[in-house]
């Protein structure tokens, strides 16, 4: 059964959401990033413990895969931020490594080919860490979700394939967020330069 006890539309209800990934397009257009945020007051959420914006841009991390959260997890307790993550069913070491950390615990269940939500959970295709950041969004009620550094994976690599299919899934249901990449991406959603939103 999943469950998680934050709703993340506390915080993001009507509000623009920048979610952003650790590719190299997000280094390449930071300062343009950082104008943005300042700007256009979205809220931020870095995808795991990388990022190459200022740390005080940035509102919240959030990680939902068990080994990369227990070897991130000292860089996790290191940044400032609270760790949107599903602390409900993660295994105990992942929990011991983590104490001490402010945790938002969203709950995640992945069954192939659902891309569902409640106002504390979700259920994904995968547990790709993209994917449980579009959930909470559209949980959350955010009223748009740009998307920085996800640039994609190299030609041929079945990364690239997975994510698509995550994508693909979310964009097909009703009543979600629009997506708009505001760096370059291979992947197939709405694109802005970043540069024309500042």
């Amino acid at each position: 059964e999943v469950s998680g006890s934050w709703m993340p539309a506390e915080l993001l209800k009507g509000r623009e959401v920048l979610l952003l990934g650790s590719g190299p397009g997000a280094q390449r257009h930071s300062r343009a990033l950082e104008s943005f945020i300042g700007a256009k007051e979205p809220l931020v959420i870095a995808i795991n413990a990388s990022s190459h914006l200022n740390e005080e841009l940035i509102d919240l991390r959030l990680a939902c895969h068990p080994f990369r959260l227990l070897s991130s997890a000292v860089a996790h307790l290191k940044l400032p931020q609270p760790l949107v993550t599903p602390a409900s069913i993660l295994p105990g070491p992942v929990m011991d490594s983590l104490e001490g950390k402010k945790l938002l615990d969203f709950g995640l269940m992945v069954s192939p080919g659902k891309f569902e939500f409640g106002d504390s959970h979700c259920v994904l295709p995968t547990a790709l860490a993209v994917g449980y950041g579009l959930a909470v969004a559209a949980s959350g009620l955010a009223e748009r979700i740009f998307l920085a550094g996800f640039d994609g994976y190299g030609s041929g690599d079945p990364r690239n394939v997975e994510v698509e299919e995550l994508l693909d899934i979310y964009q097909s249901l009703d009543h979600v967020p629009d997506l708009v990449t505001v760096t370059p991406s291979r992947y197939n959603v709405t694109s802005s330069s970043i540069y024309s939103l500042i």
